[in-house]
């Protein structure tokens, strides 16, 4: 029936109920109620009835309720007692607690928000007190085609029971009409009623039931549902995931009503695969856990997996899941950085899985840009297996942004750990401070080892590669001008008073001759093996103090005797067979002369020549001063080609200064400068090592073409 919503009920009290004309299966009633049919009573016994109505209309609206009232009055209403059941066209109410031997009269009812229609109104008698008393316990053992349904006769009446077992049906309330168990006699106590033969998959409603001579009683109604006759199975978690490769894990929770005959997993890289799909057939099986293991898969790829078991009913499937392949590729992290320097840096890895296959290669890549890969700077550190690594890095620049990576090779590919930063150190690093260092003098400063290292000033200071000491000052107290020395038991020394000093290692001893005519006095110092040459200006112009003997004795050594000479400014060399010497004005000759042990050479002309750094016998650097004031030093290169007549452009953006320059240099194209900024010369260009120094640099003294010292204009040393 169309449009019909409803509950139904039953009331059972005395009262009088509004009687109606009805017309078969048609609806007089013009004021929206619905229209009802009472059909019959059935299954009458002592306590209990059955009452059929019928839904013939419901009005003009929905219907809210239905059912039956009953009474033993002529015109029950719901009022009285009443029975809500389903939602049905065609409907029962089963009645219960009905007195024995006693008329009642009842009707079909629907109510709407009208108001409630009833049906015609029929009367039934209940039996006489004696029926059996049975009660439907519960299903059990239940199958594709069977099951068993337990009942229990509590009270068998005023006569033996002659019949008992139990009803069923695929529609609700079974009697003995119905299909039925025929158990016999019955006593009081349980009971079981076998059935077979029934539909599989199917919705059963079923009742225990039991006869006498007064009567047959039902239990309460209850319901079930046949399988279908499958076995029960269910899909279990993957394990051992890798690129090609799994193992799927299932378990049969029940074998159905028959023998499985098959049984394992299916898998598609699409939802809900069957065993039409790809397949592991494990064969038969029993109840209990089991693997498939899985092999020939597709890398990276997501893959949907059900357990399944088969038998002569049909197959069943566990519930969908998924996992996904590997990319094969090792696992790799970035790790954290140690030993960092302006060029080096050990950088720390770790493989946490190899993948499917040997690690073949392994190590860091670099790049001054994002997401370095194995096409940039990398090392390679050959096979590896799970585990920590290092990378020792060498050849990067200094103070420099570097992005890094971990990385890991094998046969499926190249993985990456996760990217990470360095800033490599400035090439130069502040290693102390001392503000009474002498700063105008390039040679006021000795370098004999990264871990030996001399600076001059009111005393005599020595770096042992971690810290600053002061050496015990010379006698007389002076300020130190100039140092130079072969090892820390034979430094020579010069101070401001023109004194000669050298330090053994304990003490200090003057060596300085009793000699006239060095107007200018004393300026540098040179020591190869057992001569010192002291060099300063003797008469007009720059000369030369040797001595051979460790001091013992002294020759003077100068060219130049007339007026127009320049005096001295600076000294460099390289053995006592090659002595570069300086002269510097803005008047008189200037330039250098070399002195070879015996005689002197040409003067080769340079302009107010201020430090000079020699290389070999036949190249050297120096710059030189303008006239005043704040100034752009000249920056020259000799050769035994054009003299001094090679001049080097200075740095790009380096600012005037009105100190000193120190040049320093290793080779031709490793050359250093200062002023601003520290700065190298390759040969053909100017790259800065530093940033802007506000006191400038006034010193500096290479040991070789990696490490070196300098000193600002305010006694900060730096280390390179």
């Amino acid at each position: 029936m169309k449009n019909v919503k409803y509950f139904v009920i039953l009331f059972f009290v005395i009262c009088s109920c509004q009687e109606i004309e009805l017309l078969d299966h048609s609806n007089p009633l013009d004021d929206g109620r619905p229209f009802v049919s009472t059909i019959k009573s059935d299954l009458i016994t002592s306590k209990t009835a059955e009452l059929h109505g019928e839904i013939v209309s419901s009005g003009i609206s929905e219907i809210t309720f239905i059912g039956h009232c009953y009474s033993t009055s002529s015109n029950p209403t719901v009022n009285n007692m009443y029975k809500q059941v389903d939602e049905l066209d065609s409907f029962i109410s089963f009645v219960s607690d009905l007195t024995p031997e006693t008329k009642y009269y009842f009707r079909a009812f629907a109510a709407n928000n009208i108001d409630t229609g009833y049906g015609e109104i029929l009367s039934f008698t209940t039996n006489e007190l004696g029926e059996p008393t049975v009660l439907t316990v519960n299903s059990s053992n239940i199958t594709s085609t069977s099951v068993d349904f337990e009942g229990n006769i509590t009270d068998e009446g005023l006569d033996n029971v002659s019949q008992h077992g139990h009803c069923w049906s695929i529609t609700t309330n079974p009697s003995i009409n119905n299909s039925k168990t025929n158990l016999g006699n019955g006593n009081i106590g349980t009971y079981i009623s076998n059935v077979s033969s029934l539909n599989q998959n199917t919705i059963y409603f079923y009742r225990a039931y039991a006869t006498n001579s007064y009567g047959t009683v039902y239990g309460a109604q209850q319901q079930f549902s046949t399988t279908n006759g499958e076995p029960t199975v269910i899909t279990i978690s993957s394990s051992n995931v890798t690129a090609s490769s799994v193992n799927l894990n299932g378990e049969i929770a029940g074998i159905g009503d028959a023998g499985i005959t098959q049984h394992g997993h299916c898998w598609s890289s699409i939802a809900n695969p069957t065993i039409n799909n790809s397949k592991t057939s494990l064969g038969n099986g029993t109840n209990g856990p089991y693997t498939s293991n899985i092999v020939t898969l597709s890398q990276n790829t997501t893959y949907y997996y059900r357990a399944y078991a088969t038998n002569s009913f049909g197959t069943a499937y566990g519930n969908q899941m998924q996992f996904n392949t590997s990319n094969g590729e090792a696992n790799v992290v970035t790790g954290s950085y140690n030993n960092i320097t302006s060029s080096t840096v050990d950088l720390v890895g770790q493989i946490t899985d190899i993948g499917d296959a040997s690690v073949t290669q392994h190590g860091h890549c670099w790049s001054i840009n994002n997401n370095p890969t194995i096409n940039n700077s990398k090392t390679n550190l050959g096979s590896s297996n799970i585990g920590s690594f290092t990378s020792n890095v060498t050849n990067l620049i200094a103070n420099t942004i570097y992005y890094y990576r971990a990385y890991a090779t094998n046969t499926f590919g190249t993985t990456y750990g996760s990217q990470k930063s360095i800033t490599t150190a400035g090439l130069w690093s502040s290693i102390g401070n001392i503000s009474t260092a002498t700063i105008d003098n390039n040679n006021s400063m000795l370098v004999l080892a990264e871990d030996n290292v001399w600076l001059a000033g009111s005393e005599m200071h020595n770096w042992n590669g971690s810290s600053w000491s002061t050496i015990s000052t010379h006698a007389s107290l002076q300020t130190i001008k100039a140092v130079h020395g072969t090892s820390s038991s034979n430094i020579w020394i010069i101070d401001n008073q023109d004194e000669i000093w050298n330090w053994n290692g304990s003490t200090w001893t003057e060596y300085t001759p009793s000699i006239s005519g060095w107007y200018g006095g004393f300026d540098d110092i040179l020591v190869f093996n057992n001569t010192v040459i002291v060099g300063g200006t003797r008469n007009f112009g720059p000369g030369l103090l040797i001595s051979t003997n460790f001091g013992t004795s002294w020759t003077q050594e100068y060219n130049c005797t007339s007026g127009n000479c320049a005096g001295f400014s600076d000294m460099d060399g390289t053995n006592a067979s090659n002595i570069w010497v300086a002269a510097g004005s803005t008047s008189g000759v200037t330039g250098t002369s070399t002195f070879n042990g015996l005689s002197w050479g040409p003067d080769e002309y340079m302009y107010n020549i201020r430090c000079l750094s020699v290389i070999n016998s036949s190249s050297a650097f120096a710059t030189s001063v303008p006239d005043a004031g704040f100034w752009y030093p000249t920056i020259k290169e000799y050769s035994s080609q054009n003299g001094w007549g090679n001049t080097i452009t200075r740095p790009s953006g380096m600012s005037a200064n009105a100190g000193y320059t120190p040049i320093d240099a290793v080779s031709s194209n490793e050359v250093w400068f200062g002023s601003d900024k520290i700065y190298k010369y390759n040969g053909s260009s100017w790259t800065e090592e530093t940033g802007a120094i506000s006191s400038g640099i006034n010193i500096i003294q290479m040991l070789d073409n990696n490490i070196g010292y300098a000193v600002t204009g305010n006694g900060t040393i730096l280390k390179r």
